[in-house]
């Protein structure tokens, strides 16, 4: 009968208990924008299922994930014979170890001090302590799979019904570790914004009627993190109208304590990957991934993987394949820029402020240390020193428009990756000029009569124009040495028919394309429609070229792999041998669209063998995708 006493009175003071203990936020202001995320979260938890289960919470550093496991904690906790919260473990561990948050486990559970020696006696301890026991565990801020290794351990650590939540930046530690029940926080909607704002700056959910205005322009500047907005707000809070007006001019200044939180990030990736960072935050924010990929391949970043890892870490969002930065994000990333040299823009690596470009242009400050330059093109026109780029070696992308040069440029860096100059000022570019590494070139209403030289290959046997290439694949093609295919043709442009309106043709296209001409893929008779398609594009009005053109594309031996979709459309092999079989039949087809006044000359395509490469392009050794070399193309060329 004493035990039946026992569990009633036990079930008593729980049932009291939870009515006593507060089931709403602990403050009105916590509450905000958080309803859909813990609706999500509880389906995740599952609390009253009997199993064990880990939750990853994952998000950028500031964004709400720790505000998130404690409004977790106060909720659920009582459903639990003890609960367990860890917080700032990263940090804690850099300071007294993992075995300082080994202890703090253990002397939760057990209500006393317990000395442990090295964290393989803590891990054995935890799981000895908490396997017959049904507890809630909170991880905060992880960052290692070490904390996890040790803290948490596996499922058998926990006795039925547990919990083990985990906030980190990080999502590939939880993928890492196969945390199948995940849950990223997302920035505030503009609404939800303004009232965790108001909660701080006003202690109410909406501003007052003479700070509307000025809220919202705090609002927009946080971008819907919930660390700037409770900073600013209890920055704000109290002051005068005029105090508000003067602090919108230094918002950056008064986010340092988030700038910093937002810098951790950042300061845990390689420099492959933080070299990535930076130019996404330079020039980047708002591209299409897969250009910003190629650009960054061609620098030798692997950025296929960098942009995974920046997503992984919450430093960058893909949404339907254009790339996204947090606005602090990208102010963080541009800061650490201008700390390269406070003083002098030249010695910087990348320069994206129109009055710091006229700077380094004008008075030819530029040093070995600039890797990149875009100018705004609707700025005013710079007058440039003809000798302003001669020690910018290192120069990888080169963005200009309205820049004017006293005399013809004398020097163009040879490792440029892209280079677009609105208005180029001179007939021809610098006469050493070696462009083996460029992978887009645009200038627009430019004055080029001529570019480098284009050479027609000696191979180049043309073939019809009006029927597509085909490849003979006779026996015995199929080698080691084989490296894949090569199309080349021969063009020349006639102006645009006036009764042809390309915006109607092509309606995302941003600029003013009058001719573009495709190169379409079969394979086994079946077309390859893969957004990775070549095209060139052109604009007879904005350039003065006279020559035919030539137009050489490189397809890679496994450039199949490489086209997005494809994978949907043939059977891909797993091994080298494999790929004879796939190529029973390929043919290419060269259209002319949009305006009708591209005349297709000659065109050819074959086989490509390794000693083949040098003859084609140098830059083909790389092997990078479907490259396209456009020599004498009249104004404007992008490839994709």
């Amino acid at each position: 009968m004493r035990g039946y006493e026992t569990l009633l009175i036990k079930d008593i003071i729980d049932v009291i208990w939870k009515r006593l203990r507060p089931t709403s936020f602990t403050f009105v202001e916590n509450s905000v924008g958080l309803d859909s995320s813990m609706n999500s979260i509880d389906l995740l938890l599952g609390v009253g299922v009997d199993d064990v289960r880990f939750i990853g919470i994952w998000g950028m550093g500031g964004i709400g994930k720790t505000t998130i496991a404690r409004v977790v904690r106060e909720r659920i906790s009582a459903e639990f014979e003890f609960s367990i919260f860890l917080e700032n473990v990263s940090d804690n561990v850099q300071k007294g170890g993992l075995i300082s948050q080994q202890r703090e486990i253990l002397s939760s559970i057990s209500m006393k001090t317990i000395d442990i020696f090295d964290v393989h006696e803590g891990s054995t301890m935890i799981r000895r302590l908490l396997r017959h026991k049904k507890v809630l565990l909170i991880l905060d801020d992880v960052t290692n799979s070490d904390h996890l290794d040790y803290l948490a351990g596996k499922q058998e650590w926990f006795g039925s019904g547990s919990r083990v939540l985990i906030t980190t930046r990080n999502e590939h530690l939880l993928i890492e570790r196969e945390v199948e029940r995940r849950f990223q926080v997302k920035r505030l909607n503009h609404d939800d914004a303004l009232k965790l704002f108001s909660w701080k700056a006003f202690g109410k959910d909406h501003p007052e009627k003479n700070y509307i205005d000025l809220s919202s322009c705090v609002v927009s500047y946080a971008d819907g993190l919930p660390l700037a907005l409770k900073v600013l707000g209890s920055f704000l809070r109290g002051r005068h109208v005029s105090a508000w007006n003067s602090a919108l001019g230094k918002l950056r200044d008064l986010c340092n304590t988030v700038l910093g939180t937002l810098q951790i990030s950042y300061d845990d990736l390689d420099d492959r990957e933080k070299k990535i960072f930076l130019d996404i935050a330079c020039f980047f924010n708002g591209e299409k991934e897969d250009r910003v990929i190629e650009i960054l391949d061609s620098c030798g970043f692997c950025a296929c993987i960098g942009i995974d890892v920046l997503i992984e870490k919450s430093l960058l969002t893909n949404s339907y394949g254009t790339l996204w930065m947090h606005q602090l994000l990208q102010e963080m990333g541009r800061e650490l820029v201008n700390r390269e040299c406070l003083d002098e823009p030249g010695n910087r690596s990348r320069l994206w402020r129109h009055e710091e470009g006229k700077h380094v242009l004008s008075k030819n400050t530029g040093t070995d240390a600039v890797e990149s330059i875009t100018m705004d093109k609707t700025g005013p026109v710079v007058h440039a020193d003809a000798k302003c780029f001669s020690r910018m070696k290192k120069l990888r992308l080169l963005n200009l428009a309205n820049v004017n040069l006293s005399n013809d440029l004398e020097y163009l860096s040879d490792n440029l990756r892209s280079l677009e100059w609105d208005g180029y000022p001179s007939k021809y570019f610098p006469l050493h000029f070696n462009p083996e590494n460029l992978l887009e070139l645009n200038m627009c209403h430019s004055h080029i009569e001529s570019f480098w030289t284009g050479v027609k290959k000696e191979w180049f046997n043309p073939q019809s124009v009006e029927y597509p290439l085909s490849v003979e694949l006779r026996p015995g093609w199929f080698t080691e040495k084989w490296m894949g295919f090569a199309v080349c043709l021969v063009f020349a442009i006639q102006e645009r028919s006036p009764n042809c309106d390309p915006a109607l043709d092509y309606p995302s296209f941003d600029y003013n394309y009058t001719h573009i001409i495709t190169c379409k893929v079969d394979i086994n008779g079946k077309e390859m429609t893969a957004r990775r398609r070549p095209f060139a594009v052109l604009n007879a009005e904005s350039g003065q070229a006279v020559s035919d053109h030539l137009w050489v594309i490189f397809f890679p031996r496994h450039f199949p792999q490489l086209w997005k979709g494809i994978s949907d459309q043939i059977e891909l092999p797993s091994g080298t041998e494999g790929w004879q079989g796939i190529f029973g039949q390929i043919t290419f087809s060269i259209t002319a669209r949009v305006g009708h006044g591209v005349i297709v000359k000659q065109s050819a395509a074959r086989l490509v063998y390794e000693g083949d490469l040098e003859e084609l392009d140098p830059r083909f050794r790389r092997g990078t995708r479907s490259n396209v070399s456009i020599s004498e193309v009249d104004s404007q060329t992008r490839r994709n």
